[in-house]
């Protein structure tokens, strides 16, 4: 090479500078809103994520969907009985989505009824509380699952997204309980790909104020909606099929519990109009029937319909002034829990209780971050693209436990490792968390048995964990990288929560030399890697001033050796034990002559 080491720090702090700044999750969130509301719900928590944290999002993201598009009909594929075409009874609205970090529903709409040039309309509908239907965003439960799984398969073929992450506030929560749940003849009936068993492509499921259980909140009453218009009234329409479907109970003629969640005869509800206190329709699996055996969602937990046991979940509750709940949802119901009290799914769920009102849950982003927490479970790490920067976060756990551990997985099978070099590197975006908080971590193999650790303080520079070919080889194609750290209470911007840096890099380890050598010089370094010291040898045909630099990876010479010193030499060694792990240089010079190679530093 006739460029020399430089030229390589210069590539490389281009590379940092660009890794930082396009750091992503390792999977995007799509946040679903509830009874009668829209993508506004979220405002301010997108805002608090984008501002400290660098989370993207754009307009462009924005998924709309129209449920209930057609009067007098409930069957979801309509009248040609095939899902995905314009006669359905919901409207996918058209999106160009771009690559993002954080993706929104909106089923706050309408549309102009023109099957041959279907436009969407935002935060409107023609649906009011004196007809006999329900606006798009009070509809089935069933719709809205459909359209979820619909905009799931947006994200991924569009943007390459392998997963995504969930986050529903009250009935939103539901809505991506049925597209996680539904079966038809066994299989799953929206997953992305229902032939696999991670085929619904979800990596962890967070909900808040969701009534899992359901409810029968009387304050279903006309409220002003501040997320939309500030002087409008937004009315929730107590008959649609949404009230119909949250439900866990009804009046005596409608025969005991809600069939959406637990199940019953359709025909059992009541058949009176809904101006006289009757629902909508009684199509609760929206199949153009109103005569079918509903399998409630929650009843079906363990038998027909399960939660994934390949997902990491989170329960976020509120109990607002010892009320027993968020005055909208009692706080029993807003969780899924076991015979024993113990979160369900058991061992890959946890929960959060908090003290916000129902309306406000989705403004609670301190909680929100807290149910976001990286998994804690080897069997649902989340996967870290070689190549790429993300963001993840260290987060306080169960009863303000302070130490947190995220589990991450890297893929290495199906790269040459023979001559290789893997870099991850760690860093904390809060500087005084850093210095308060050392962070270790550990990595595994595929067989998660120890392979090494380290611990990065604020003392060391390069927060960097290098793996050569003899390292990458005990992984066995998988490396498990467990990230162990503390969020402290004094955090300045979010009390118990900070955000960190994680960076991984892959190259080939050659020799660096220069062209103008012509052979004349030959250079040696001896262990490589090297943990204490290393050896030199060097030879040279010319009579000429010869010296040995040694750079660090930013280009600083950190040591040098001129011709007094090696005189009448062929080698030297020297120690290595002040330097931090790391690739260094070493360039061996005679006159306009020069050769660099290149050693490893692992501690």
């Amino acid at each position: 090479m006739k460029n020399n080491i430089f030229f390589f720090v210069i590539i490389f702090l281009m590379f940092i500078k660009i890794s930082l700044f396009s750091q992503e999750l390792p999977y995007p969130i799509i946040l679903i809103h509830g009874l009668n509301s829209s993508n506004k719900t979220w405002d301010t928590t997108i805002t608090k994520l984008h501002v400290m944290y660098g989370l993207k999002f754009s307009n462009n993201n924005i998924f709309y969907a129209c449920l209930n598009a057609y009067k007098d009909m409930t069957k979801l594929e309509g009248p040609d009985g095939i899902l995905g075409t314009i006669d359905d009874d919901v409207i996918i609205g058209a999106s160009e989505l771009t690559k993002s970090d954080i993706y929104v529903v909106n089923f706050d709409t309408w549309w102009n009824e023109n099957p041959n040039s279907p436009l969407i309309y935002l935060n409107t509908d023609v649906y009011d509380v004196s007809t006999g239907e329900s606006k798009s965003n009070q509809s089935s439960i069933v719709k809205q699952g459909y359209a979820l799984g619909r905009f799931i398969k947006e994200i991924i073929n569009q943007t390459g997204a392998q997963k995504v992450i969930l986050v529903g506030h009250s009935m939103g929560g539901l809505c991506a309980r049925e597209y996680l749940q539904r079966r038809e003849n066994g299989k799953p009936k929206w997953w992305y790909d229902p032939n696999l068993p991670d085929g619904h492509r979800v990596a962890k499921f967070v909900t808040i104020g969701t009534p899992h259980l359901g409810s029968n909140s009387g304050n279903f009453i006309p409220i002003a909606n501040k997320k939309n218009k500030s002087d409008e009234i937004q009315i929730i329409n107590t008959s649609s099929e949404a009230v119909r479907d949250l439900r866990y109970s009804y009046i005596a003629g409608d025969g005991g519990v809600g069939r959406y969640l637990f199940g019953g005869p359709e025909s059992g509800l009541t058949s009176l109009p809904s101006w006289a206190g009757g629902w909508h329709n009684r199509d609760v699996n929206c199949n153009g029937s109103e005569d079918d055996i509903i399998l409630g969602i929650h009843t079906e937990l363990d038998k027909s319909m399960p939660l994934p046991r390949n997902i990491a979940y989170h329960w976020i509750t509120s109990d607002v002034s010892f009320t027993n709940g968020d005055r909208i949802v009692d706080l029993d119901r807003q969780w899924i829990r076991t015979v024993n009290n113990k979160p369900y799914p058991y061992g890959i769920t946890d929960t959060t209780l908090t003290d916000k009102m129902h309306t406000n849950e989705p403004e609670d982003y301190f909680a929100i971050l807290r149910g976001l927490d990286e998994p804690q479970n080897s069997a649902l790490a989340y996967k870290l693209e070689i190549g790429k920067s993300y963001i993840g976060f260290r987060n306080y756990l169960t009863n303000y436990n302070v130490h947190d551990t995220d589990i991450y997985k890297i893929d290495i099978s199906k790269i040459n490792i023979k001559n290789g070099l893997l870099t991850i590197n760690y860093k904390d975006l809060l500087d005084q968390t850093y210095s308060l908080s050392p962070c270790k971590i550990i990595l595994l193999d595929s067989e998660e048995n120890y392979v090494m650790d380290t611990t990065f303080s604020n003392k060391i520079q390069q927060n960097n964990i290098y793996l050569n070919e003899l390292m990458l080889s005990k992984f066995k194609g998988l490396i498990y990288l467990e990230i162990i750290a503390d969020a402290f209470s004094d955090n300045k911007y979010l009390p118990y929560n900070a955000a960190y840096n994680i960076t991984t890099t892959f190259k080939f380890i050659t020799d660096i030399e220069d062209h103008s050598n012509d052979n004349k010089m030959e250079l040696g370094i001896f262990p490589n890697p090297s943990f204490d010291n290393i050896t030199i040898s060097f030879s040279n045909s010319e009579l000429s001033y010869l010296s040995i630099s040694i750079y660090n990876y930013l280009g600083m010479e950190i040591k040098r050796f001129d011709s007094k010193e090696l005189f009448s030499k062929n080698y030297i060694s020297i120690s290595i034990k002040e330097f931090h792990s790391g690739i260094y240089y070493c360039t061996l010079k005679s006159g306009i002559n020069k050769i660099t190679k290149s050693f490893i530093v692992l501690k």
